[in-house]
């Protein structure tokens, strides 16, 4: 499946591609956030079967089991490719 942002860029519909966009923007933000931006970056590389593990080092903390429940409910409704990708493979 095409990537949807992309493709109503291409199409012209610049209206759905801010609508996709803006529905990405909550796991962007904690992707940027200062202190456990690089372990959420690290928790979807893992989770998507890029790396082995999510472990970090000093300063970024490690994220709990609260934050990774955040960061998996975060991804639920996007449908991402690498996902879909890394639970056929698994």
């Amino acid at each position: 499946m095409p990537w949807p942002r992309g493709n109503a860029h291409q199409r012209g519909d610049l209206a759905a591609a801010r609508t996709e966009f803006a529905r990405a923007l909550p796991l962007i933000r904690h992707e940027l956030q200062p202190g456990m931006g690089v372990a959420v970056m690290k928790q979807n590389l893992r989770d998507a079967g890029v790396i082995a593990s999510a472990r970090t080092r000093h300063p970024t903390r490690t994220l709990d089991e609260t934050d990774v429940a955040e960061v998996l409910s975060l991804r639920a409704e996007l449908d991402l490719f690498a996902f879909r990708r890394a639970a056929a493979h698994a």
